[in-house]
C-alpha cells in the first residue's frame, strides 16, 4: 500500500471542498464511559482517539460542527447499564441537530473491518439512508486500509450477535432517531492494532471516513 506523507495529507484536506452548510455530525467513540459494555483490549481507547481526529479535521477544513457523546475514558453519563449507556448514546445524538450519528468500534482479534447499519430500523428512511452512507464511507474507507486487514464490508447490523439478540438492532441504533452507521474500522489483533495506532494511518482513516461521509451529504444536497 502507498503512503502518503503527513504533510500531503493535510494540505489535500486544506484544498478539499468544505459542506457547503455547516452541518452537524455526532461521534460516537465506542465503549469507555463508566457502566458501558465492555470492548475488546484497547478499543476504548482507539475509538477516542480515532473520534477526535475524525473531529477535528472535521471542524479545521470541512466546516463541520462535531458533538462528541464523550470525551474522556471514564466519563459518566448517567447510564445504569449497557443498554441504558448506549440509549443516552444515542439520545445525545438526537438532540444534537446532527444529519448522522457515527459510532466508531475496533472489532474482536478474530475480527473484520466493516460497516454496519440498521436494516431493521423501525423507521425506513433511517434505513435505507444508513445503508447509503454506510456505502460510501467503506468505498472511501477500504482503500485506506493495508492488506493485511481482514474486511468484511457493508454489514446489516442483523449479522452481530447483539443485533441477532435485539430484533436485528444493536442497542443504540434502535433508539437513534437520524440515519447512523457503526464502524468497526480494524480489528483488535496484532496487525490491527498495530496499523490503527500510527498517527499517520489514522490521519488517512480519518479523512476516508469523511471523504464518503462527504459525498453521501453531496448526494442528498443534489437530490433535493
Amino acid at each position: 500500500m502507498r503512503r502518503w506523507p503527513i504533510f500531503l495529507i493535510f494540505l489535500l484536506c486544506s484544498s478539499i471542498p468544505a459542506f457547503a452548510q455547516q452541518p452537524i455530525i455526532c461521534l460516537d467513540p465506542g465503549h469507555g464511559t463508566k457502566n458501558c459494555r465492555t470492548g475488546a483490549k484497547g478499543e476504548a481507547e482507539i475509538t477516542l482517539r480515532m473520534a477526535k481526529e475524525i473531529g477535528s479535521q472535521l471542524e479545521s477544513y470541512w466546516n463541520t460542527r462535531v458533538v462528541y457523546t464523550h470525551t474522556r475514558i471514564g466519563q459518566d453519563l448517567g447510564a445504569k447499564n449497557p443498554d441504558d449507556d448506549n440509549r443516552i448514546r444515542a439520545q445525545i445524538a438526537n438532540q444534537s441537530g446532527a444529519f448522522l450519528f457515527v459510532r466508531l468500534h475496533a472489532d474482536s482479534p478474530n475480527g473484520k473491518s466493516a460497516i454496519y447499519y440498521p436494516e431493521a430500523h423501525s423507521n425506513q428512511s433511517i434505513a435505507d439512508l444508513s445503508k447509503l452512507v454506510a456505502e460510501y464511507v467503506w468505498t472511501q474507507m477500504k482503500t485506506a486500509l493495508p492488506k493485511t486487514i481482514s474486511r468484511n464490508g457493508v454489514v446489516s447490523e442483523s449479522k452481530t450477535a447483539i443485533g441477532a439478540r435485539y430484533g436485528g438492532l444493536l442497542v443504540g441504533s434502535r433508539y437513534s432517531e437520524i440515519p447512523t452507521i457503526t464502524i468497526e474500522m480494524v480489528p483488535m489483533n496484532t496487525n490491527g492494532k498495530d496499523w490503527v495506532s500510527q498517527k499517520r494511518n489514522q490521519e488517512s482513516l480519518a479523512n476516508a471516513i469523511i471523504w464518503g461521509i462527504y459525498n453521501y451529504h453531496l448526494t442528498l444536497f443534489q437530490s433535493n
